[in-house]
Parts: structure tokens; sequence; C-alpha cells
């Protein structure tokens, strides 16, 4: 009786045994099944095959690039590649692209297969001031179309785009005028000054003020890229020549998209023709017996006034006469007449004149400027 019990003992151990064999048999075999999807016991680790969601998947690539540093600016173009991928392990039909903020622009597909792509023509759109300001421009794509089934299968796909410039309102000043001549007095200096919007956002209340001529123009809004141009002239005066230059001056100013007020100033020396002083002297003489008559006419032929000058007249008896040529500005002309009756003398029988101007300029500078003429006759 004894020994069988010890059999039965030795019978539930071996049982127990054999079942603790069987759990760890299993579990292994369990751990070898899912090392063995995931790695390569016996050699290289494979990777775990990517499981892709079913789907409409949209992708926006832009395909340009800026055409100056690395953002897009006022005007410039950026071109877009949209693909639209079917994720679904089954076809769809009628099959309609489209964005609907910016282009408005839709593409239809009869089908597109399981897994396959489809990629529309590029589209392309000019940075406009909105954008700038925004400082991005959103897009809005969308896929609609029907499965094996006819059931309708749709997905969209907002787009944000931020390579955009900053907000950089800014102008530039250019003064024209003929730079090969040199100007003189009462010359008329003839000119232009331009501003040209260089900035990414329109300007608005520009002011050019022409501080030669004394004037001040004005325009309402100037967009990009876009020029205002002013003509103005001014009349040389003997003041200027006497300077020896004009000031060519301008002060510009523009409101900028926030009202703010951009200021720039442009100035220029004209250099004139130096102070030249000089009269012009032409005489005609007519006899009627004994009487002379002279007449004199004398010009400014220079480019500053007379301050002090007169036209002297000495005859054969040492008398002299004296006419009085100050204030005689440059392009002006005076005309005297001087009549001399010869004496009824038998011991006269020549007579002379002396003629002679004097004068002198502005600049203090005293000069003999027409030297003179002697004029003689005999009976």
């Amino acid at each position: 009786m004894r020994k069988n019990k010890k059999n039965f003992t030795n019978k539930k151990k071996r049982f127990i045994l054999l079942n603790s064999f069987l759990v760890l048999f299993l579990v292994l075999g369990l751990g070898y099944s899912v090392l063995s999807a995931n790695l390569n016991i016996f050699g290289d680790v494979t990777v775990k095959k990517k499981v892709i969601p079913p789907g409409i998947v949209i992708e926006v690539v832009p395909t340009s690039t800026p055409p100056n540093g690395d953002k897009y600016d006022y005007h410039d173009e950026v071109t877009f590649s949209v693909t639209v991928t079917n994720n679904y392990p089954y076809e769809i039909h009628d099959v309609t692209i489209g964005e609907d903020n910016i282009f408005g622009e839709e593409f239809s597909v009869a089908t597109l297969g399981a897994y396959d792509s489809y990629t529309i023509p590029a589209q392309s759109v000019p940075i406009d001031e909105d954008m700038i300001l925004a400082g991005y421009v959103d897009f809005h794509y969308y896929v609609n179309g029907f499965d094996e089934e006819d059931n309708e299968v749709n997905t969209e796909y907002p787009y944000h785009f931020t390579d955009i410039a900053a907000v950089n309102p800014n102008f530039e000043v250019n003064v024209n005028y003929d730079s090969s001549r040199t100007y003189n007095f009462n010359d008329v200096f003839n000119y232009s000054i331009s501003v040209q919007n260089t900035g990414n956002v329109k300007l608005t209340s520009v002011n050019v003020k022409d501080l030669l001529a004394d004037r001040v123009v004005t325009r309402d809004e100037l967009t990009q890229n876009s020029i205002f141009s002013s003509v103005g002239f001014y009349t040389i005066t003997e003041a200027d020549v006497l300077d020896g230059q004009i000031l060519l001056e301008a002060e510009i100013s523009a409101n900028d998209h926030t009202g703010r007020e951009i200021k720039k100033e442009w100035s220029s020396v004209i250099t004139l023709n130096a102070a030249k002083p000089r009269l012009d002297f032409t005489y005609e003489v007519e006899q009627v017996g004994n009487t002379y008559v002279f007449r004199f006419n004398i010009q400014n032929s220079g480019n500053v006034t007379v301050s002090t000058g007169n036209l002297s007249i000495k005859n054969g008896a040492n008398e002299t006469t004296n006419f009085d040529i100050i204030g005689l500005a440059s392009g002006d002309e005076r005309t005297f007449e001087y009549t001399y009756n010869i004496p009824d003398d038998p011991e006269i029988v020549c007579y002379s004149f002396e003629i002679f101007t004097e004068a002198i300029a502005p600049t203090g500078d005293e000069s003999l400027i027409y030297k003179g003429v002697s004029l003689g006759d005999c009976k």
C-alpha cells in the first residue's frame, strides 16, 4: 500500500514536469515568432514594412527659387507642383483636383488607380502687396471622386506658404540735367526730379519740394516700381554768376502703409561760367557841313552788370564829354548821341576825337573794358 502511494507521487511529479516543459516550449515558440517577424536572428536587422493608411494624399511643393535672396518679393512668381496620390487599394474615378482660394482652377482625371499618383500642370502666382503685408499665402486644395461602388471620396489640404519677403517701404531719388554744358547769366537751367518706389508696398502722399525753383509737387499714390517725375526750370541770375554756382536741392517725403513718413534729401552743386565783364562799342558818324553827329552804341556782352562806368569823348579842343553807363546789365545796350561843330576857322584844318569807355565789374575788379578809338578828319 505504501509502495503504490510512492508510485503515484512519482507519476504526479513527472506530469507536472512534463507540463512545465510544454508551457516553456510554447512561450519560447511564441517569442521566436514575434521576434522573427522583426529581426533576422541569423543576420542583419530587417526593417518592419511601413503600413500606408488608406486615403487621398495631396502634396504641394514649390519648384521655383526666389530671384533675389531667399524670399519672394513683390511681383516675384512662385511656381508649385501639386501631386495627388490614391492610397486606397482600389481605383477611384471622375476625379476633380482643384484650388479655390488663389488660383480658382480645377483639373479632371478620368481614373486614378490604386496607389497611383497624378501631378497637375505647374501653377504660378505673382506675389502681390496683400501677400507681402500678410507675410504668407494660404492655398486650399481639394480632391473629389468616386470609388468602385460610386461612393463619394474626397479630401482637402490647406497649404500655408511663408517664404515671403518682409515689408520694405522705400524709394529712390534721381535728378537729371545736362551736365555737359556750362551755364551763364540768363540761361535757363532745365532739370527733372524723379521718385521711384523701390520698396514692396505702395507709398502715399508723395511730396517733392524743389528748393531751387521754390515749388512743391505732390502725388497721392505711388505703386511699386512706379516713377513720379517733375520737370523744373530756373533762370540763372547775375547773383548766381557772381556766386559761381547754383545749388540744385530737393526734399522728398512719402508715407508708407502705416502712415509713417519717410524722408530723403538730394542736392548737387551746378558750377556756372565765371563772371566776365565785357562792353562792345560801335558808332556811326553823320556830317552836315561843319557839324558832326556821332551816335555811340554801348552793349554789355558780358555776364554781369556794370557797376560804374562812363563813355568819354575828348575833342581836339581838349573838351571832354562824359556819358554815364552805370548799371548797364548783361545783354543791355545804350545809345548816346554827341554833336560837335567844327569852328569856321581857317587855321583848323584837321580835327580829332578820343573816345573810350571805362567800367568796373561787380566783382570789384577795375578794368578798362573798351580802351578807345581815335577819330579824325581834315578839311
